[in-house]
């Protein structure tokens, strides 16, 4: 569900996939930081208090909680940030929708092109799943986006690099969330 509130839009969704929850939300960058909004969700999940979470920094940046076992994964464009929380492995992104030409000759492949046309959604969609990915893998933009295939010219893969994805609309932006199931 959506919800509308005073500063703006907040979705809320979770996933339940056997033993494993998959959650995130969108939130305004007016009303809280990603860190803050990572900090409840994450209490909520863990039942420890927001500044009970000891959160660290791989050697390649990717956050993490030291004192749980819940992963996590944060994204800012504009006036969103959006923050996903999953018992494995996740990784988020949320970009404003926009079409950059150059950009997507440096990480996609020909048939992505071929799918992505001048279509300024398809190319968001597909630059969301990349980075998504790729803070999942933990490695970040150092992967290579190139190397993490989205979609051939027939549309959107349902998996990215073996991992289930969800990617959406959301007003002037596009999210993806990837994650180990």
């Amino acid at each position: 569900p959506s919800f509308l509130h005073a500063g703006g839009a907040v979705y809320r969704f979770r996933k339940g996939n056997g033993g494993s929850l998959m959650r995130f939300e969108i939130a305004p960058l007016a009303e809280t930081d990603g860190e803050a909004l990572a900090r409840r969700m994450l209490a909520k999940e863990t039942g420890l208090a927001p500044a009970a979470l000891r959160i660290c920094r791989t050697a390649q940046g990717k956050p993490f909680v030291e004192n749980a076992a819940v992963h996590f994964s944060i994204s800012h464009s504009g006036e969103l940030v959006l923050c996903a929380v999953h018992s494995a492995p996740v990784g988020a992104d949320i970009e404003r929708i926009t079409l950059r030409n150059a950009v997507m000759r440096r990480i996609c492949t020909a048939e992505e092109c071929a799918y992505i046309g001048s279509d300024a959604v398809r190319f968001t969609e597909v630059w969301t799943r990349k980075e998504a990915f790729s803070k999942l893998d933990g490695r970040g933009l150092s992967i290579g986006l190139l190397t993490v295939p989205t979609a051939d010219e027939n549309g959107l893969f349902p998996r990215v690099c073996g991992c289930a994805v969800q990617t959406a609309v959301f007003g002037d932006y596009v999210f993806s969330i990837v994650w180990k199931d």
